[in-house]
């Protein structure tokens, strides 16, 4: 979508160089397009780490969020619209974990074998 976007935006400031009308409406399009794919891709880029007790959401080296897992009262899983959700419940707070493929083989390998090591 990004190259589309970008093929589209180029296409649009060609017609305006040339003195082209009509080139302002698509190259509008063509740049909500480029800033939606941005948007979706840096969603992707979120992982979580299950370690000693708790869980952490990071995106690259930063941490977004650290949660102790103490005192969780129960989790809640819920089928998104683009990717499956766990919400972990604790009596005062609630976090959202993106179920992507490899985090859901995991966990289903555990459910399945839960005395294998991790």
């Amino acid at each position: 979508m990004i190259a589309f976007g970008s093929y589209g935006v180029a296409g649009c400031v060609r017609r305006y160089i040339e003195g082209e009308d009509g080139w302002l409406y698509p190259c509008g399009m063509f740049v909500i397009v480029i800033a939606f794919s941005f948007y979706a891709v840096s969603r992707n880029w979120v992982r979580y780490k299950f370690d000693r007790g708790s869980v952490t959401a990071l995106r690259g080296a930063k941490v977004l969020w650290h949660e102790d897992l103490t005192g969780l009262q129960y989790v809640l899983y819920t089928n998104g619209r683009w990717n499956d959700l766990i919400t972990l419940h604790w009596p005062n707070r609630k976090r959202r974990i993106e179920l992507y493929s490899s985090l859901q083989q995991a966990l289903n390998s555990h459910a399945e074998n839960p005395h294998a090591p991790s």
